[in-house]
């Protein structure tokens, strides 16, 4: 496995609807060298020149939402072995800590900033 996707709940978190816990929690990730990548930010048919203007994701509010909650953790491969898998999940303890006792506070510093 090269990525692993995963998705997040925003409101859970203390975020307003979009992105912003996204990238958030990736940017914390990544701060506790976990590497983290957001592969789409916008439905694949944006990037197709021939369709790009026939669609609007407004249409297709599932699509967004999913866009906006997920991210994936890259580089889940040989030869990382369990040592680094270990330090992978304490960080990914040390940020859900941190957003548990802090998440509103966060949130609204991340949207406001």
């Amino acid at each position: 496995m090269l990525n692993f996707p995963l998705r997040i709940e925003p409101a859970a978190l203390g975020f307003a609807p979009g992105p912003d816990a996204r990238d958030f929690v990736g940017r914390s990730l990544q701060a506790e060298g976990v590497p983290i990548c957001v592969w789409l930010t916008k439905p694949v048919f944006e990037y197709l020149p021939d369709i790009c203007d026939k669609w609007k994701a407004a249409d297709f509010p599932n699509t967004v939402k999913l866009l906006d909650t997920m991210f994936c953790v890259s580089e889940i491969a040989p030869p990382n072995d369990g040592e680094l898998m270990e330090l992978y999940a304490e960080a990914f303890h040390k940020v859900w800590n941190a957003l548990h006792k802090q998440g509103p506070k966060i949130a609204a510093g991340a949207t406001s900033g």
